[in-house]
């Protein structure tokens, strides 16, 4: 389940590719590329801060979904506005505040799979686990490098013309806010039959005894 989500959450990371096609034919303003990925890094460094509360609280599933329902949030802004440079601007912190916790908890559930497998087999397989990690990288920013690519040809963007067809903006917005969430949403569909947070705890406790 975790290989999956891994794969999802870094397609999801490498669809951020489509920001200067954004700016560009969307905004109209290729200059807006800096201020776009500094509020999205800046907004999602914030949500890692304070969703640690959240983790201890509920767990990291939990603060997951809580993730997910934020990202929802600054997509939907996104989409009813997609042309409002202002609008798209909140709706990028939010987002970015949404994707925090399953970037930021990726790594803690990855290691968690290790003590698992442990306690489940009596092997503990740290280099087998991170080894499908990177590959699981690998997977999903090629997926997503290629949707991208495939996406825009197919609907006829075409590279240094000042104005793209309908098809292609519309293209554009989607793999901007639709394609993303819906990710995202595969990965927390996958999340809802992840049991570990509720049994780690007993699982370290067996494997120290």
């Amino acid at each position: 389940m975790i290989f999956f989500v891994g794969i999802l959450v870094y397609g999801i990371m490498a669809l951020s590719g489509v920001n200067i096609y954004y700016v560009t034919y969307i905004l109209g303003d290729s200059k807006l590329m800096g201020r776009f990925m500094m509020i999205y890094f800046a907004s999602t460094i914030i949500g890692m801060v304070f969703m640690t509360p959240f983790v201890k609280k509920i767990g990291k599933r939990n603060t997951v979904f809580i993730g997910f329902l934020c990202y929802l949030i600054g997509t939907l802004i996104i989409a009813f506005e997609p042309y409002n440079i202002n609008q798209v601007l909140v709706g990028i912190f939010i987002k970015g505040l949404g994707l925090a916790p399953i970037v930021g908890s990726l790594p803690s559930f990855i290691a968690d799979t290790i003590e698992f497998g442990e306690w489940k087999s009596g092997l503990r397989t740290e280099g087998l686990v991170f080894s499908a990690e990177s590959f699981g990288q690998k997977l999903g920013n090629g997926f997503a490098i290629a949707l991208l690519g495939w996406t825009l040809t197919i609907n006829g963007y075409v590279g240094g013309n000042a104005v793209q067809t309908g098809s292609a903006v519309s293209t554009i917005i989607a793999l901007f806010t639709v394609i993303p969430l819906v990710l995202y949403l595969i990965a927390a569909l996958i999340l809802i039959f992840y049991k570990l947070d509720k049994e780690y705890a007993s699982v370290i406790e067996e494997l120290h005894s």
